[in-house]
């Protein structure tokens, strides 16, 4: 599974609370559910507990972290466009911006370990968001007039949030 692909994260949310039968469990006494204990799908696990990283690390606002939990609890778009009185397109959409952001994220930190651990790069701090950043020009915007480093400061997302 790749966790770059919106389809990939999309269906890993919809379906959570059919394939992850210890989401939300919150008996941990193995010895009386020992003769109840199914096979754990190791890799289905790791993926779920990246997924729960993402979505922390991501630029999700509260409302959207809350879409989440409630397609994590088996809710569907009917469902959950009645209660908040929308449509189910609307609430498809929705989801579909926040597969969309947990993928850049996940894909920016597949960037940030491929130069860290494999291409060995040079790292520059980004003077807004203070995060170590690889030293690249699809991270950091080059400097025409080449002083310095011949980087700018700020990251691009930074100077493309400023923007806002």
């Amino acid at each position: 599974m790749n966790l770059s692909d919106t389809n990939v994260v999309k269906w890993l949310i919809l379906f959570r609370d059919k394939i992850d039968i210890y989401y939300k469990s919150n008996n941990d006494n193995f010895y009386i559910n020992a003769g109840n204990v199914k096979e754990v799908n190791q890799e289905l696990l790791n993926t779920y507990i990246y997924l729960d990283q993402l979505i922390i690390v991501s630029d999700l606002t509260e409302k959207q972290k809350a879409l989440i939990e409630l397609f994590y609890e088996g809710f569907t778009y009917r469902d959950i466009a009645y209660y908040t009185k929308t449509t189910a397109q609307r609430i498809e959409r929705r989801l579909k911006s926040i597969c969309t952001k947990i993928c850049k994220t996940n894909k920016k930190r597949w960037i940030i370990w491929t130069h860290e651990n494999y291409l060995n790069s040079e790292f520059k701090r980004c003077r807004s968001c203070h995060k170590n950043l690889p030293k690249t020009k699809s991270i950091y915007r080059v400097r025409s007039d080449f002083k310095g480093d011949g980087f700018y400061g700020e990251c691009k997302e930074c100077e493309k949030n400023k923007r806002k």
